[in-house]
């Protein structure tokens, strides 16, 4: 087999199998999550499946795109019949998952750092990847009848082991005798013992949605241009993902790629064609046995179902 030959097909990854399929895409900032994940959701509702595109970013990056506002709500988008689009509002998806906690360290714990990390990752790429595994614990409780659920931001390695740590935190002190009746004496028995209940079914949901990660059921997909600090960014996450949490990440997808015929027209092509294929053949090397797609760089921006169809395409078939 060449180096440059994907042991399978990117479409087996995403295509509804025994019932609701999830797919999250990741990777660092700019590398065309988005892109890929409005991409995906279009090509599954044009291939009849009831689809869901699910968006944390901070950018509002998929209104752009899809051409349309999808705030809050699951906005029907107009010229593609099965697909509906959702996009969080970190902020207050954070608050709503996270305000229990909040009010507990802000107990038993003044001044807590976690309390400050929680403010800050509000307004942070790593607010968007843990609203993002708020609502995929959502909707594994409650799919709602999709048959795809496509989530465009996604905890990568280090993200995750600073929103799992916060809860761990927030858990270890909570479940101490000299905390518990600290939480007693100023809150009473029962409303201390509903804080302590609230601490415990958020890990639950946050170890449920790490078991879910790991399922035959979700593909964890990340994204990258094939340059040097992306390709490291990957090299760094996909092992803490898939040894400290074990998270199959089950696809590459290499975005921008120039077109081999663009690379031949002028020494300045020629020289960034080269250098692509340098870190496209490093990427083949180093996920040996994944999944790997390579999307072409377009002529013009990705904007609307028409260009999300071109490069749904080159991902699928």
């Amino acid at each position: 087999m060449s180096k440059t030959v994907s042991p399978g097909r990117m479409g087996d990854l995403v295509t509804p199998k025994n019932g609701v399929r999830f797919s999250f895409f990741s990777g660092k900032g700019g590398v065309g999550k988005t892109t890929m994940a409005a991409s995906t959701a279009v090509w599954l509702a044009d291939h009849s499946y009831k689809t869901l595109i699910v968006s944390t970013d901070l950018q509002k990056s998929l209104d752009d795109i899809l051409q349309q506002e999808t705030v809050e709500e699951e906005i029907q988008i107009r010229g593609v019949p099965n697909l509906r689009a959702k996009s969080i509002e970190t902020a207050e998806s954070l608050q709503r998952h996270r305000e229990k906690m909040v009010r507990t360290l802000e107990l038993i714990d003044p001044g807590s750092p976690i309390i400050k990390m929680i403010e800050m990752d509000k307004a942070t790429d790593c607010g968007c990847a843990q609203a993002a595994l708020f609502e995929f614990g959502e909707y594994l409780k409650n799919p709602k009848g999709y048959d795809a659920i496509v989530f465009d931001t996604a905890p990568a390695g280090a993200t995750l082991e600073k929103i799992m740590n916060q809860t761990s935190y927030a858990m270890s002190l909570a479940t101490q005798l000299d905390v518990k009746k600290k939480l007693h004496n100023s809150l009473g028995q029962r409303a201390a013992e509903e804080q302590i209940r609230a601490l415990e079914e958020m890990k639950r949901d946050e170890d449920r949605a790490i078991e879910n990660l790991r399922s035959e059921k979700t593909s964890f997909v990340m994204v990258m241009y094939p340059e040097a600090m992306p390709l490291a960014e990957l090299k760094r996450d996909i092992p803490v993902l898939e040894t400290t949490y074990q998270i199959p990440v089950r696809g590459i997808v290499i975005n921008n790629v120039i077109p081999k015929a663009e690379g031949d027209t002028t020494d300045f092509w020629r020289s960034r064609w080269a250098m692509q294929r340098k870190y496209i053949d490093l990427a083949y090397e180093e996920f040996l046995g994944r999944v790997i797609a390579q999307v072409p760089l377009l002529e013009t921006e990705v904007l609307g179902g028409e260009r999300l169809r071109r490069i749904g395409k080159a991902l699928y078939g």
